[in-house]
């Protein structure tokens, strides 16, 4: 049975709306949890902790997002962080993945890569292959 991948995603609030992203990933068949801030993912990630991804908006503070991180890799049991936008220093941040822009094609690409469509999603990342998108150097 095909189990479709459930996405929290971390956005700022958007005025009278919701995210575009959120729509994006739920017109590609992703389940998806949008979230307004830092505090509120992780509210939501007690109320739901199996989550197979957590997609995270870097126009957050980059103090937030490296929190939040390594908040999720201590506590949770989510097997894919994902940061999209442009991070000074995203070497330094705990996630998995890391897309540079914020191109709706290069996200999806991203995600169908992770989970590919029509297939139950693995337990871990997959290894991508793409030149918009990076995994974060264990050199030191």
């Amino acid at each position: 049975m095909f189990v479709r991948p459930c996405i929290l995603i971390v956005d700022p609030p958007v005025d009278g709306g919701i995210s575009s992203r959120k729509l994006v990933l739920e017109s590609a068949k992703f389940n998806v949890i949008a979230t307004y801030s830092c505090d509120e993912a992780l509210a939501t990630l007690e109320r739901f902790p199996r989550v197979h991804a957590v997609v995270l908006n870097a126009i957050l503070h980059e103090h937030e997002c490296a929190s939040l991180l390594h908040d999720i890799r201590e506590k949770y049991p989510v097997p894919v962080r994902l940061l999209v936008g442009h991070v000074e220093r995203a070497e330094t941040l705990d996630a998995d993945y890391f897309v540079d822009n914020y191109s709706p094609r290069v996200l999806l690409e991203t995600l169908h890569r992770v989970f590919p469509p029509e297939q139950e999603p693995g337990l871990g990342p997959k290894d991508i292959e793409s030149s918009s998108v990076s995994q974060p150097s264990l050199a030191g």
